[in-house]
């Protein structure tokens, strides 16, 4: 297979499942930003979560 059948190839599989995963994640998204863990939306996630926890977890 050449070049440009494996790039059309790609583009195809492209076509039909979409995008690759994102290249950084939302948690690297504040590391980057120069927040990390205990910053303000890691603990609006933290403060849903405990909100939001079934009653048989305690």
């Amino acid at each position: 297979m050449d070049e440009v059948d494996h790039n059309a190839q790609r583009r195809r599989i492209a076509e039909i499942f979409g995008d690759d995963l994102v290249a950084v994640t939302r948690d690297e998204v504040g590391l980057a930003s120069g927040g990390g863990p205990g910053d303000a939306a890691d603990n609006a996630s933290d403060q849903w979560l405990q909100e939001n926890r079934p009653p048989h977890h305690g």
